[in-house]
């Protein structure tokens, strides 16, 4: 079948207490054909439970990673407080992220420790890391001029992949569901539905997947029929394979000069 495009599939906020969503996932990914995804991995999801205390969580992490999936350093704690400075940025962080905008405003010394911290959790497990999306997408400028100094390949916005090596942004629109109330789910289906018809023409899209967007059927439903109308015509990747050679020759690790 002739494949006109790609088609990144992710799995976000990943964490010992989101593995069963994940797995839940990565089966219905498999059913249409899709065998690998990025998988956004949180270190110590809310200060709760870190990944390296979950001998079992790790186990199954590495045996992801040996079958082609790839780990991303999805932020540190994923949370972070409201910030109150203005109207939009009250919006921003408590409405639109329920508090889990880690990297909005953060500080260049602050985000340097949060991203150590998250990479010194992913090497312990022996994963290269090579992208790094911050949590709802929001990286200030200190955040990114981190992640570029550190040598990530990659990061991301809601629609664009920055190949950060390269110095080049691609073009790839992402369906992302909204799951927090019986409104949000409404018009989820009908975003849903609007994004197949004006990412039709995109080279690359991407389905970036919550946890949440599994706990509920219309949800799920939404999930299976987009899923399998992109993967119909398209080839399935990860944001790894999008990285040139010379950036896949260095994965990211603690403390590189940054």
């Amino acid at each position: 079948m002739h494949r006109k495009g790609k088609v990144v599939v992710s799995f976000h906020d990943l964490a010992p207490h989101s593995q069963g969503a994940c797995e839940f996932l990565l089966e219905l990914a498999r059913s249409f054909g899709i065998c690998r995804i990025s998988l956004l991995v949180v270190p110590w999801w809310h200060e709760g439970q870190r990944i390296t205390d979950s001998p079992s969580f790790v186990s199954w992490l590495k045996h992801l990673a040996g079958e082609g999936h790839e780990i991303c350093l999805h932020g540190f704690l994923h949370s972070g407080p409201t910030d109150k400075k203005s109207v939009f940025s009250w919006f921003l962080t408590s409405m639109y992220t329920d508090n889990e905008a880690e990297f909005y405003r953060i500080g260049e010394q602050e985000a340097l420790r949060r991203v150590n911290g998250g990479l010194e959790q992913l090497n312990e497990i022996g994963v290269p890391v090579y992208g790094f999306v911050a949590p709802a997408w929001l990286l200030d400028v200190a955040g990114y001029n981190v992640i570029k100094r550190k040598g990530f390949g990659y990061t991301t916005t809601l629609n664009h992949v920055e190949l950060l090596k390269e110095g080049r942004r691609i073009y790839a629109p992402t369906l992302a569901l909204s799951t927090r109330s019986s409104w949000r789910r409404i018009l989820s289906r009908m975003w849903a539905s609007l994004w197949l018809f004006y990412s039709r023409k995109a080279f690359i899209v991407r389905l970036a997947v919550h946890p949440s967007d599994l706990s509920f059927p219309s949800t799920r439903r939404i999930l299976s029929s987009s899923m399998r109308k992109v993967a119909n015509n398209r080839l399935a990747c990860t944001y790894r394979d999008l990285l040139c050679p010379h950036a896949l020759k260095n994965p990211v690790v603690p403390y590189h000069t940054a």
